[in-house]
């Protein structure tokens, strides 16, 4: 028996507590670095949708609607159904002689929101700070592009391309509705 039975408790103890708080910290640490992380990522893409490309693509598309002034004065005054706004776009789009200038753009936009939708799902971006900045832009973007993004995979075959744009924008349409 040792001589000094308190003091070894006590050691072991404060031993004890010491480890305890270490692991605590340790987990703290790991959490804030995981926030930090998904913040980062999330301003990634906040500086990708201001990079050349994204813009370049963005304003491509803002582009076609100024050879239809009447139609964007027409649809912004009067409640289109989706069935008028998709035979606009089967009567105009594909008669365009910038087309393929438009198709990269959309394209652009499309790998643009498939890489965003994989950081939101995968839970690699804050979450919070995505819907904030890109749930307006998303909700508006598929519902003007929605119809285009239709007919491409009709011409060539595929599923939708703009599904993940569509998932994200349902998100976000679903999340305003709470």
């Amino acid at each position: 028996m040792p001589e000094y039975p308190k003091l070894e408790i006590s050691v072991k103890l404060a031993a004890t507590l010491i480890a305890a708080f270490g692991v605590v910290a340790f987990f703290l640490d790991r959490s804030h670095a995981r926030t930090t992380s998904e913040k980062n990522m999330s301003l990634s893409f906040i500086e990708k949708f201001a990079s050349s490309d994204v813009i370049q693509a963005r304003g491509r598309l803002l582009t076609y609607w100024q050879n239809y002034p009447e139609f964007v004065d027409y649809s912004r005054e009067n409640s289109l159904s989706s069935r008028e706004y998709t035979n606009f776009v089967r009567a105009t789009y594909p008669a365009r002689d910038d087309r393929g200038e438009v198709d990269k753009a959309l394209f652009r936009m499309q790998v643009f929101f498939d890489e965003l939708s994989y950081c939101y799902y995968s839970g690699i971006c804050d979450n919070n700070i995505i819907d904030e900045y890109f749930c307006d832009y998303a909700v508006n973007f598929s519902n003007v592009y929605g119809a285009f993004y239709g007919l491409l995979a009709e011409e060539i075959g595929s599923k939708p391309l703009d599904q993940k744009v569509g998932l994200f924008s349902s998100h976000c349409t679903r999340q305003s509705d709470l």
